[in-house]
């Protein structure tokens, strides 16, 4: 193990320690990725995987690595590491104190399409480069006890959202939901009810485009515009923090406010960490059946929105499917 993936000095159940470990696997794949993009002849192999509904989605051998190396540094702990990837291992008959749902990599093809963008870019002479590519690929790690329903905290991380270096969200007891950026500068996120939240229109993010297809056939108010991002973790970011979108895409809201967001198919490793920003400030949360979301093995999708009048709208559409 390298001198960075040592064990941080904290409780291995505390946001401390996770914020840290997740910090080490922003600075390494955005290491990693420079690495490769800038290399002679860079190339990477991108894998296709079927979820049991029989969605088919993109993974590498950076998803792997990543989850991997987070599992290590918790392993011997009481805590027990539940990635996606599978990539980690518990004693038999153990009960953990904690379990970590982590996604090494949420929007593996918004990952893969930067990778192509970076390479591109590198490629270019150093002197007549345009801004570095930037991306809403996220790391995300959310802490939950056995048996509950409540992430007790949640570390997140961009390696890609800025050419100065990694963004990270951070959430726990103590810790209201906050952006730390590349300089150490520490941004509160806004409340909900602080944020713009029209009685009609604004904007939807949806996680995937067929999700974006059913809002488009069932929102009842067409003059609310659907606008796709292809990571759970990044679109819910963008709703708490309003500005992630504009820095990923500037100029495509035109204006109009981010008023919810809307998921069908993200399991809890996607979805423990923003669980952890979303209560405190106050916005409205929703498994797609209208209940509460759990972390149950086969609940899944989450909806997010600013109050409960359009949240109650996006679950509706999503049931109409």
């Amino acid at each position: 193990m390298t001198e960075r993936w040592a064990r941080p000095p904290f409780s291995p159940e505390s946001l401390e320690f996770a914020d840290i470990v997740v910090t080490y696997a922003a600075q390494d794949l955005r290491e990693q990725t420079d690495a490769l993009a800038a290399s002679a002849n860079p190339s990477f192999v991108v894998d296709t995987k079927i979820s049991p509904e029989g969605i088919p989605s993109e993974v590498t051998d950076y998803d792997k690595e990543t989850e991997a190396k987070i599992g290590n540094v918790y392993k011997g702990t009481s805590v027990r590491v539940k990635g996606e990837e599978e990539q980690t291992t518990w004693p038999e008959g153990k009960t953990p104190s904690l379990i970590l749902d982590v996604d090494p990599i949420d929007g593996t093809s918004l990952f893969t399409e930067y990778l192509r963008r970076l390479i591109a870019w590198y490629k270019i002479p150093e002197a007549e480069r345009p801004p570095r590519p930037v991306a809403g690929w996220m790391v995300s790690a959310g802490g939950v006890r056995p048996g509950s329903n409540v992430s007790e905290f949640g570390a997140l991380a961009a390696p890609a959202l800025s050419p100065d270096g990694i963004i990270r969200w951070n959430a726990g007891p103590g810790v209201a939901p906050v952006r730390i950026e590349p300089d150490g500068g520490r941004y509160t996120l806004p409340l909900a009810h602080t944020l713009p939240n029209p009685e009609t229109g604004g904007v939807i993010l949806a996680a995937s485009d067929t999700t974006a297809s059913i809002l488009n056939n069932n929102l009842p108010d067409k003059r609310h515009r659907v606008i796709t991002l292809r990571s759970a973790v990044g679109a819910a970011l963008c709703v708490m923090d309003p500005s992630i979108f504009e820095r990923l895409r500037p100029g495509e809201l035109n204006g109009d406010p981010i008023v919810g967001v809307a998921m069908q198919n993200p399991r809890r490793w996607d979805i423990a960490g923003t669980l952890a920003l979303a209560p405190p400030l106050g916005h409205f949360i929703s498994a797609p059946n209208g209940e509460a979301p759990t972390f149950e093995p086969e609940s899944k999708g989450l909806v997010i929105a600013l109050g409960p009048t359009i949240g109650r709208t996006l679950v509706r559409a999503l049931r109409q499917k």
